[in-house]
């Protein structure tokens, strides 16, 4: 059980919400740039089955937001992880 009234205690615990916080910031970035960048490789990639209607660009955008969510997840990127240091390096409060 953590003191309450430890100052150590209450420090330790602001640190890894500040991490966790972070992290957190980092992976919602990282999902946010790699839509974004998927909406344009799809733009790009040539006309569907369903030809060039709002249809297809609407089911691009779930597309390219899953696709973006499944490699933010798998942090193979180190997008997330170079956002959570730099904003835990300048006293992260995101």
């Amino acid at each position: 059980m953590i003191d309450p009234t430890d100052p150590r205690a209450a420090l330790a615990m602001t640190k890894t919400d500040t991490k966790a916080r972070a992290a957190e910031a980092g992976k919602q970035f990282e999902t946010v740039f790699l839509t974004q960048t998927m909406q344009e490789m799809l733009k790009n990639a040539g006309k569907g089955a369903i030809g060039s209607s709002n249809a297809e660009q609407t089911w691009n955008s779930f597309l390219a937001e899953a696709i973006a969510k499944k490699v933010a997840d798998s942090g193979t990127t180190g997008i997330a992880q170079s956002v959570e240091r730099m904003l835990t390096a300048y006293g992260g409060k995101p």
